[in-house]
């Protein structure tokens, strides 16, 4: 039975999802660096052998959602997939690569004290993969907004890990940080038109799409 297993790493990281079915697994995220340790002890706590593991899938480039790629592929060999527009990110360790906001100084800033380890991705994603061939019954979509390589993971059950289009720290809502507004704006159009049961944001607890205010 596929199941999907959400990891709160808590602090400045985003949340992780392990999407299993029975010996088929893909982590979805892999937090801040600073949570190396935490993220692969509650991996062994959920009896998974880390280097088991079929693909890291992520949701967006930022650093505390990759900020454990690098260490993952060259630790357990275990390949990355991003999408084609934040690659960038990760291939050069910077967050605002393909992002109109921030000015030179924050960004160089951010960067330093958040940076990203430089990893080479496995797989470029483009709009909709399916990820069957990993044993996984669910499929990527696009939608950008937050970042232009953004992406969701909606499963065969009605679960969606939507990035940080959408958070639930106090309450669900659409998220803080919007690099594109009107791309935004189309990405939650097509979510809306998803059967989706079941949300589940880079920062909070799950939450049903109903209880969003759009």
């Amino acid at each position: 039975m596929q199941k999907l297993i959400p990891i709160f790493l808590g602090g400045l990281s985003g949340n992780c999802y392990l999407l299993q079915n029975n010996d088929s697994i893909i982590l979805v995220d892999t937090g801040s660096k600073s949570k190396l340790k935490q993220l692969e002890q509650t991996l062994t706590d959920h009896a998974i052998k880390i280097e088991t593991i079929q693909l890291i899938l992520i949701t967006h480039g930022d650093f505390d959602h990759t900020g454990n790629c690098a260490c993952f592929q060259n630790k357990y060999k275990i390949k990355i997939a991003i999408h084609e527009k934040d690659a960038g990110m990760i291939e050069n360790s910077d967050m605002f690569w393909n992002r109109k906001s921030g000015n030179k100084i924050v960004r160089m800033v951010l960067n330093t004290l958040f940076g990203i380890q430089k990893c080479i991705p496995d797989i470029k994603i483009l709009d909709t993969s399916d990820l069957n061939e990993f044993g996984i019954n669910a499929k990527t979509i696009h939608i950008p907004g937050h970042s232009a390589g953004s992406i969701g993971i909606l499963t065969q059950e009605g679960d969606f890990i939507c990035g940080d289009i959408f958070e639930n720290t106090k309450k669900p809502k659409i998220g803080p940080i919007i690099d594109n507004k009107a791309e935004a704006e189309s990405s939650i159009n097509r979510i809306k038109k998803l059967t989706i049961n079941r949300v589940f944001p880079g920062h909070g607890e799950g939450f049903e799409l109903k209880e969003l205010e759009l």
